[in-house]
This record gives structure tokens, C-alpha cells and sequence, in this order.
């Protein structure tokens, strides 16, 4: 088992680290931007990403509760525990999970959904299946809100559906991030949207 600790920081900070150092999220996924950012020993530093070609020499346990990563040898592991395997599709070498979400105003519609253990949220629907779809609320209950990465900011509405299903697990009032993006890749229709933090984190995650 491999174990991951924060590096050193450095002396610049990439834009998407003082853009998340800005944002505040709490324990239901609401996202909100903090009166000032976080400073000193509170931030959250990047010190780089880790992708497939390294991540997929492992298997991979994500504890959110104990903010851990534990990497696996794949010879000779068997996992013991009492969790619940949830089928996923690997595409250009990103994992997505197809799963129901449900909305008063359009009913229960299935999306294909990237799984973003990084986004600190909930879900967010990319614009052609929100548009598709019928999925956004009414103006006032939304909130317009930008949301940053390393690909740079998007314009979103922030709301909430009715709920969603993971496996076994009902979310009920997920948190929701409806994309106006009129370019990026969340204005893209192979795929419906992002699935993040919020929504793995009551469980431990091992791919």
C-alpha cells in the first residue's frame, strides 16, 4: 500500500489552486465563494494531477472521511470489505458511471456521467443534456455561479434536482451545477455530465 502526503509548497500557485482557495463548499455540496480566500496554513495546495498511466498500475481506495489515497499491487488483492460494485465504462481512458437523476419537472432521466473524485461538489450537467433533457429549474431557483478548474472557469446555475441514484444509494436533493457553456468540455453531448465529491464521499471509493 502506498500512501500520498502533500509535497513542499512552491512559490507560485497555479490559477485553478488561488481559484479553489476562493471557493467554499459544505457538508451537502453547496458551493459558495468565500468573503476572503484562504490564506497561510488553511489553503489547499496543488502540487500537480495524477492520471491514468500512473493510477491505472494500482488499485485505487479513495477515503474521503480519512482524506487518504491507498494504492494497491494488483497481484494477489482481494478486497474484504462490504461494499457494493457499481458497473463502469473507461473512454479515452476516463471512467464514467451511468446513472438515473430525477427532477420534478422532467421526471427520471439516465445520463452517462464522468466520475471527478477532484470536484468538490456534487454533479454537474453539461448544457446539451440539461437543454435536451428539460432539466433546469426556474430562474429564481437557481443561482448564477462560476466554477473554475484546470481547464479554466465556466458559467453554471447553481440548484437542485430531486434526486439521483448511485448503485444502491438514493441521493436526495443533490446539489447541482446546470453548464451554460457555450464551448469546453462542458458543452459537449458525449457525455451528460460530471459526478464529484460530494456524492462519493459517505463511502470509500476503489476502482
Amino acid at each position: 500500500m502506498v500512501r500520498l502526503f502533500p509535497a513542499k509548497r512552491r512559490q507560485r500557485s497555479p490559477p485553478w489552486e488561488e481559484c479553489s482557495n476562493e471557493l467554499d463548499v459544505d457538508g451537502q455540496g453547496n458551493i459558495s465563494r468565500r468573503r476572503q480566500p484562504l490564506t497561510g496554513d488553511q489553503r489547499q495546495p496543488f502540487d500537480g494531477v495524477l492520471g491514468d498511466e500512473f493510477l491505472r498500475l494500482f488499485v485505487v481506495e479513495i477515503d474521503y472521511a480519512a482524506q487518504l489515497i491507498n494504492l494497491y499491487e494488483p497481484r494477489g488483492h482481494h478486497y474484504s470489505g462490504r461494499g457494493e460494485a457499481i458497473p463502469l465504462e473507461v473512454r479515452r481512458r476516463y471512467v464514467f458511471v451511468r446513472i438515473p437523476v430525477k427532477s420534478s419537472k422532467a421526471g427520471t432521466v439516465t445520463g452517462l456521467f464522468m466520475i471527478d473524485t477532484g470536484f468538490m461538489s456534487a454533479l454537474i450537467l453539461n448544457r446539451p443534456f440539461t437543454e435536451k433533457s428539460g432539466l433546469l429549474p426556474p430562474d429564481e431557483q437557481t443561482t448564477p455561479f462560476e466554477v473554475c478548474g484546470i481547464g479554466g472557469g465556466s458559467k453554471t446555475r447553481i440548484g437542485t434536482l430531486e434526486s439521483l441514484r448511485l448503485g444502491s444509494a438514493d441521493v436526495r436533493a443533490p446539489v447541482t451545477l446546470f453548464s451554460q457553456a457555450a464551448e469546453g468540455n462542458l458543452s459537449r453531448a458525449d457525455f451528460d455530465g460530471l459526478i464529484g465529491k460530494r456524492d462519493l464521499t459517505p463511502i470509500q471509493c476503489g476502482v
